[in-house]
């Protein structure tokens, strides 16, 4: 394993360390263009490179190529347009990354901490948190699933609008997923889209707005892959090669087209991850013990600390997982999960 000595910069010295392969990003380095690009110069890059990324991350691009196509988007306003402070807009980092820096703009947030880093204004919407996961092909995007987000879970010590999780897959009508699936489409022939991404959304009972564009393996493709059981990230190495295979790309997506169509006919289990927070400052214990005495019905943890290491208040501890063959009972499954692993911690911190 090799450690970071700064970041994002030093990513670059870092991938020079690496052997020789191909490479791809996940989390905030979609907001790093420039370093995208440079390590893209010395290894293959399964993903969107540097100019795909300055666009898709910009919300105003977004908006407008979503109303040209006829389809909902999130009103949005720039830092020099900013709205009154009613609550009925969000403060929101162009930069960010799991929702972290944003806060509803209201009077107790004319001195948020993201006012001091490039951002804008974004509509605040009412509804359900939900992620799509798309693959584009050189010819088309694909919709893999979708799964509903945890958002600011106070269960789990998540700050508000933290992401803290996924459930799915997630079952909508034929008309509501032909929504979905235009979005994801339109958003990958605007500004080409290759392999993985994500749309996150706000569904409102009837239809589902896009709000953010995460261009990359997003943290919600765990769950569909093991809910459908399919290995994504193969798929996602397929998609972007297919742009140097020309006419061949074809077959790509007729393999993934019957694959999908397979994972969704079969028998899919209810999946969820979840991920804790510390609600205080702490020092980790031996993680052994609590993983062997989680009741064996489907929940294992993952994201492990070392013992012994410091985690500050409102930072992760682990991911939980879970299956179950329905939404309630995997819910159930996490939170029983939750709750042994924190009474282990406070057992181990009290003794």
């Amino acid at each position: 394993m090799l450690s970071l000595d700064s970041y994002p910069n030093g990513f670059t010295r870092v991938a020079k360390l690496a052997p020789p392969c191909p490479w791809l990003y996940t989390g905030g380095l979609e907001n790093h263009a420039a370093i995208v690009d440079e390590i893209a110069e010395e290894r293959t890059l399964w993903g969107n490179p540097g100019d795909v990324l300055k666009r898709v991350r910009d919300p105003n691009l977004v908006s407008d190529a979503l109303r040209q196509a006829g389809l909902p988007a999130a009103k949005i306003r720039s830092a020099d347009r900013p709205p009154g402070p009613t609550g009925d807009w969000l403060l929101k980092p162009t930069n960010g990354a799991g929702g972290g820096g944003i806060a509803v703009w209201d009077e107790a947030t004319n001195d948020h901490t993201t006012l001091n880093r490039p951002y804008c204004f974004q509509e605040r919407l009412e509804g359900l948190p939900i992620s799509a996961t798309f693959v584009a092909t050189r010819n088309i995007a694909h919709l893999v699933g979708v799964t509903r987000q945890f958002v600011g879970t106070k269960s789990w010590g998540a700050a508000k609008f933290s992401y803290c999780g996924s459930l799915g897959p997630f079952r909508f009508s034929a008309a509501q997923t032909e929504g979905i699936v235009r979005i994801g489409r339109t958003l990958a022939e605007v500004f080409g889209l290759r392999g993985l991404f994500g749309v996150d959304l706000i569904y409102d009972g009837q239809s589902a707005t896009p709000v953010e564009v995460n261009p990359r393996y997003v943290a919600s493709i765990e769950v569909l892959e093991r809910a459908m059981d399919m290995p994504l990230l193969e798929w996602h190495r397929r998609a972007c090669e297919s742009y140097e295979e020309g006419a061949g790309s074809l077959q790509v997506d007729d393999d993934l087209v019957f694959q999908l169509a397979k994972a969704v006919n079969g028998r899919q289990e209810v999946v969820g991850k979840a991920i804790l927070f510390a609600r205080d400052d702490l020092i980790c214990p031996p993680f052994k013990p609590i993983r062997k005495a989680l009741p064996r019905d489907g929940c294992f943890l993952a994201d492990i600390p070392q013992s012994g290491s410091q985690i500050a208040a409102g930072r992760p501890i682990c991911t939980v997982l879970a299956t179950g063959s329905s939404e309630t009972g995997c819910l159930r499954r996490l939170g029983r999960a939750r709750r042994r692993v924190e009474q282990y911690i406070s057992k181990c911190r009290c003794s």
